[in-house]
């Protein structure tokens, strides 16, 4: 079996572990076994192999010209969300379509390479990919490099050309830092130069720098370029339609992140955001503690409306959320439809009778409700709560659940149901944030027009959360994604994760020739404003 092989069958596995799901295809056979996947983590070999195929194996769809190679999936109908195998019917098409055209024996799920790496952190496959990274970085270092900049300046950064598509706004990058700080050389090595390195890391260094002894990739961004120097560079992002408030929707805090609230919001020129708290674990631990933080840090910032998180599993979530509203709370986040928080051996629903209390509450006090609630859970709660409290104000994250897909599901729950609102945020998990925007370009016109039919429901968010170490120009690239998704008629992801880079191990996020909404103006400053304020129950 193939180095490749042995790979995606063993992100496979730790994709349906993970999920919880039942490790077979639609056939009922076996993805991988025991043998197979022992196998994988035994692998050693070749350093170019090693790296490729680990890129490879969290894909499971294919690479044309940097476009990503995403199945139009049209099957979606709505008794699938009282079925609850939406989303798991999306993930098999694609799976069956992936093994379709490339000629794999079984259907193949992905798997992000993080987790993989994560589970697999002591596994000589790991260890070796980070020898190659220390060798490709030391190659790097040694050889020639055309070098621009301050030459007498300590400071020194390396760049690989290898004709990515995205170096060009690298080179931008660079130029304009150079052209207002004198402290810094940069290295260019390019491929007719330095064929050996070329040789160990292939073809995926994408807008890729060398710096302290990393390989940094998909540096295209001069406030992330700064920022990764410790450069000062504050300057506010430019935006489409600068006369539009905002209203980020959704965003959460963590501890440390209070001091990086006002820098964000301000650069990305966010007037007011819903602020909520993240628990630590699945049983809530620290949430005391988080909901504290949250609406103390309101209180010092008014721009902020704090949410405050409930647990179903507390003896009174009614009376935490009356404490919590004498305390400043201003709506509530409920997290237990989540797939990762939803615990069956406690609850097996996620409306249970203490929740459906608090929802009477909510009801009664024009108190929203921002609901997580994963497409294949809403079986279990969410239908009977929309039907039984229909006055209640229900906002939905990610498109109803990461819904990107099936248009005309989502356009059934608003006919619905009145008082059900969804937001447009995906998070910044690199996967569900591609694979969202993919949906939407492939269903661009659907969703525009159901967006501009139903206008008065649509919330924008991030989903950003704000930690002491929070990239300043992470958020700003997903506040630019998002305004380019709703606003323009055609535009590029240039995706890095939270960290202001994607690691060497890591796959790239960038697509090109993705289609936005190109909604109206007054459209959109229902989506940036006005059904924020109504819904939330706010003054302006």
């Amino acid at each position: 079996m193939s180095l490749t092989r042995n790979l995606v069958a063993s992100a496979a596995l730790v994709a349906c572990l993970l999920q919880a799901a039942s490790c077979v295809n639609g056939h009922g056979k076996a993805l991988v076994s025991a043998d197979v996947v022992a196998t994988a983590l035994r692998m050693d070999g070749n350093a170019r192999q090693i790296v490729e195929a680990s890129e490879r194996a969290n894909r499971a769809f294919a690479l044309h010209d940097n476009i990503y190679k995403h199945y139009h999936y049209k099957d979606a109908s709505y008794s699938c969300l009282a079925e609850g195998t939406c989303f798991a019917n999306y993930i098999a098409f694609q799976s069956r379509m992936y093994a379709d055209e490339f000629g794999a024996s079984e259907p193949v799920p992905s798997a992000p390479l993080g987790v993989l790496s994560t589970i697999l952190e002591e596994n000589r496959l790991i260890q070796t990919a980070r020898r190659i990274e220390d060798e490709a970085v030391s190659r790097i270092q040694a050889a020639p490099a055309t070098w621009i900049g301050d030459r007498s300046a300590r400071e020194r950064v390396w760049v690989l050309r290898t004709g990515f598509a995205t170096e060009p706004l690298q080179d931008e990058a660079i130029r304009r830092l150079l052209a207002g700080y004198s402290g810094l050389q940069v290295g260019i090595v390019t491929r007719e130069r330095a064929p050996e390195v070329f040789a160990l890391v292939g073809e995926r260094m994408s807008a890729a720098l060398v710096r302290d002894g990393r390989v940094l990739k998909d540096v295209t961004r001069v406030d992330q370029l700064a920022e990764l120097l410790h450069i000062p560079h504050a300057a506010a992002r430019a935006r489409r339609y600068p006369e539009l408030q905002r209203f980020d929707a959704h965003m959460h805090l963590v501890p440390g992140g209070a001091a990086n609230w006002n820098r964000i919001l301000e650069i990305n020129h966010v007037k007011k955001a819903v602020v909520s708290a993240l628990p630590i674990k699945k049983d809530y631990e620290g949430l005391d503690d988080a909901n504290a933080l949250v609406l103390e840090t309101a209180r010092l910032y008014p721009r902020l409306v704090p949410f405050v998180m409930i647990s179903p599993f507390r003896a009174s979530p009614l009376e935490d959320l009356e404490n919590a509203v004498a305390r400043g709370a201003r709506g509530v986040k409920l997290i237990n439809g989540h797939g990762d928080f939803f615990e069956p051996s406690k609850q097996d629903i996620i409306d249970p009778p203490g929740l459906r209390k608090m929802f009477a509450f909510c009801e009664r006090r024009g108190i929203p409700v921002l609901w997580h609630v994963s497409s294949h859970l809403y079986r279990v709660g969410l239908l009977r709560v929309l039907e039984e409290f229909p006055r209640l104000k229900v906002i939905l994250p990610h498109m109803g659940g990461y819904l990107t897909y099936t248009p005309e599901t989502v356009r059934r729950l608003l006919s619905d149901y009145p008082n059900f609102y969804v937001d447009l945020s995906w998070g910044t998990q690199p996967d569900y944030l591609r694979r969202a925007v993919e949906d939407i370009s492939y269903e661009a016109d659907a969703w525009r027009e159901l967006v501009v039919e139903f206008a008065d429901r649509f919330l924008f968010g991030s989903d950003l959360v704000v930690g002491a170490h929070t990239s300043l120009a992470h958020a700003s690239m997903v506040y630019e994604m998002y305004e380019n998704m709703l606003a323009a008629q055609t535009y590029d992801l240039n995706y890095f994760p939270e960290q202001g880079y994607t690691s060497f191990l890591d796959e790239s996020h960038n697509r090109a020739g993705l289609r936005g909404l190109n909604l109206p103006l007054p459209v959109l400053r229902k989506v940036y404003w006005d059904n924020a304020i109504a819904a939330f129950g706010l003054d302006e």
